[in-house]
């Protein structure tokens, strides 16, 4: 199984980093218009951001939306949705392996150690 990471086929002018600017409700506009949404990641989701508005205005963008935001078409967006799916059950997968190690007798996690004594 190949794994992508994330941001692999974004290019560069689809991704505001903070450079303490907000974002404007022009730029959003113009990308829709050109096929082009706004998400930003939280929770191994993307969620859209549809516009700005005066709210969040007032508050730097950086403590609403994280670090990043991306401008994706819908190709884009599918195949970020599958990288994260992917990320997410693997997350999954070690938060159970975790919790059963924790539920596990000392005993029998240190098995081979405490045979040496």
């Amino acid at each position: 199984m190949e794994i992508l990471k994330f941001n692999e086929n974004i290019h560069s002018d689809k991704v505001f980093f903070v450079h303490r600017e907000p974002i404007y409700q022009r730029i959003i506009d113009y990308n829709n218009s050109q096929g082009y949404k706004l998400y930003y990641y939280e929770n191994f989701k993307l969620i859209e951001i549809e516009s700005v508005g005066r709210m969040e205005k007032r508050i730097k963008w950086k403590a609403i939306w994280g670090d990043m935001v991306f401008f994706l078409n819908d190709s884009e967006y599918e195949q970020a949705m599958k990288v994260i799916n992917t990320s997410k059950d693997l997350y999954d997968k070690h938060i159970k392996s975790a919790n059963t190690v924790a539920k596990m007798p000392l005993s029998n996690i240190y098995h081979n150690i405490l045979k040496i004594k």
